[in-house]
């Protein structure tokens, strides 16, 4: 497939693993049993639920299933001359680009794109491990600056819970998620720890580090704020 991609002129490549929904509807459940017999593993669902995050809504199994077929693919991209491109959280960090959709910055139609997302952090922070530098990430350098001039009301449908909400923007909505290392979707569950809590800046946000993810580490421990104890070198900066 990705060689029919390439000679069909395909640039990039944006890759992602399968994740099956936690609380699924009726329709779905049946849809998930046609799909899994036809894949010959009627129990694909439990095995890969297995391997998930079950505090994450979205089971994604975990990286060292992934690691191997996920390399296969980024090395035959790049054989083929294709960017590639993560939309898994799951070595997100090893794309090309920082846009999940393997877009480089210096095209010169859709380069624009955004740098204040995680996507573009996390894969900064490995390009600094690569260079034997250690790069800290802060709030400022995430925080998207029209996020404060948009309702979360109006990016994520609340399901009618518009009361429980109110007056949050989207940016209070990052916001939190960053400063939650517990939060699903905040950089330290989200990548699976490879973007680590190390520390707080003087508004009181959580500063991360990028640490490169070692096999057999599945399982990132929770940490509570108090934990939060500057690892930052003196000299260190954000």
């Amino acid at each position: 497939m990705l060689e029919k991609a390439a000679t069909a002129g395909a640039k990039a490549v944006s890759f992602e693993w399968v994740f099956l929904c936690a609380a699924l509807t009726p329709r779905q459940k049946a849809m998930y049993r046609l799909w899994f017999r036809e894949m010959g593993h009627p129990e694909f669902g439990d095995f890969y639920n297995a391997m998930s995050d079950g505090k994450q809504s979205c089971r994604r199994a975990n990286r060292s299933y992934k690691y191997d077929m996920t390399m296969k693919i980024r090395d035959k991209c790049h054989e083929l001359g294709m960017v590639f491109s993560s939309s898994d959280p799951h070595f997100k960090e090893f794309g090309d680009s920082g846009c999940c959709c393997g877009i480089l910055p210096d095209d010169p139609v859709f380069g624009g794109w955004s740098r204040h997302q995680l996507t573009h952090l996390v894969i900064e922070g490995r390009r600094a491990w690569e260079r034997g530098e250690q790069r800290f990430f802060t709030w400022s350098e995430m925080e998207p600056g029209w996020a404060k001039e948009v309702m979360l009301s109006d990016m994520v449908n609340l399901a009618g819970k518009h009361d429980r909400h109110g007056g949050k923007t989207f940016g209070d909505h990052l916001h939190n998620k960053w400063n939650d290392p517990k939060h699903p979707r905040g950089p330290f569950l989200y990548f699976g720890g490879i973007m680590r809590p190390c520390g707080v800046d003087q508004k009181g946000d959580v500063i991360y580090r990028y640490e490169p993810w070692q096999a057999g580490s599945e399982k990132p421990r929770m940490l509570m704020r108090d934990e939060l104890l500057s690892e930052i070198p003196e000299g260190g900066k954000a």
